[in-house]
């Protein structure tokens, strides 16, 4: 059977600050992406064993270790973002991710970041949603480019398609970014929970055949992470009478 989970904690936060946030539409800034990849720090530590316990069942039974590896090294060198502008900071993830997390989760993190700083401009310190948004469909091409996943393969580009497409459809509101990031958690979760009746066709997985289906994908999971974390960077940026946890996110299993 599928490891799952019931909507987390913080999940279910961000749904109730939504509701209640009126704060102004505001942009992507150098420093929500320096809290974005903290808080991605903090939800891979949280949730290592989660993955690994996914990627036990259809892969290696790494991902989970393979991910905190490269997630610490990118904490280590989070003094580097300060004060460098987006697509330098995008590129920074993108080689310590590369270099230190193994198996294909390393170059595929890598393509997604890497793709996603070409097209920012050099010197911008921010972007209009619509442009983050564009940030994020490129850095799903280069995935795609990579790993040659479509939609139903079961793997990370399941979360990444839907939500990148709803953040473009939804960065032409007049929303704030808490607001639009959190609408999708609740889709990245919707397409997590999707890949758990797929067959796999790419990756170690797809060696199982009809065994990988009912099982969740680990990559599709750690790609659900980033964008929760993105969404609690944002809504604890954007409402500061929201205080941070004592402790590091809430694991999503117990």
């Amino acid at each position: 059977m599928a490891s799952t989970h019931p909507l987390s904690p913080v999940t279910q936060k961000l749904r109730v600050i939504r509701e209640e946030s009126s704060v102004s539409r505001s942009p992507f800034t150098s420093g929500l992406f320096q809290a974005w990849i903290g808080q991605f720090h903090d939800e891979i530590r949280a949730n290592e064993k989660w993955l690994t316990e996914l990627d036990r069942a259809i892969g290696d039974a790494d991902h989970g270790v393979n991910m905190r590896r490269g997630m610490e090294q990118v904490k280590a060198h989070m003094v580097d973002l300060k004060g460098a502008d987006l697509s330098s900071q995008f590129r920074m993830v993108s080689g310590h991710l590369t270099s230190s997390v193994g198996g294909a989760s390393g170059p595929l993190y890598g393509a997604f970041f890497l793709h996603a700083s070409c097209v920012v401009p050099a010197g911008k310190l921010e972007l209009r949603l619509g442009d983050f948004a564009s940030c994020l469909e490129a850095g799903l091409q280069g995935v795609v480019g990579l790993g040659h996943a479509q939609a139903g393969d079961k793997t990370m580009v399941d979360v990444l398609i839907p939500v990148v497409t709803a953040f473009k459809s939804m960065s032409r509101r007049q929303s704030s970014a808490a607001d639009i990031f959190s609408e999708g958690v609740l889709i990245a979760e919707s397409a997590m929970k999707s890949t758990i009746p797929m067959q796999a066709s790419k990756g170690r997985a797809s060696y199982l055949g009809a065994r990988s289906v009912g099982h969740q994908d680990p990559g599709a999971t750690s790609i659900f992470l980033l964008v929760r974390a993105l969404a609690v960077a944002a809504t604890r940026l954007s409402s500061p009478e929201v205080k941070k946890p004592q402790t590091n996110t809430p694991k999503l299993i117990p």
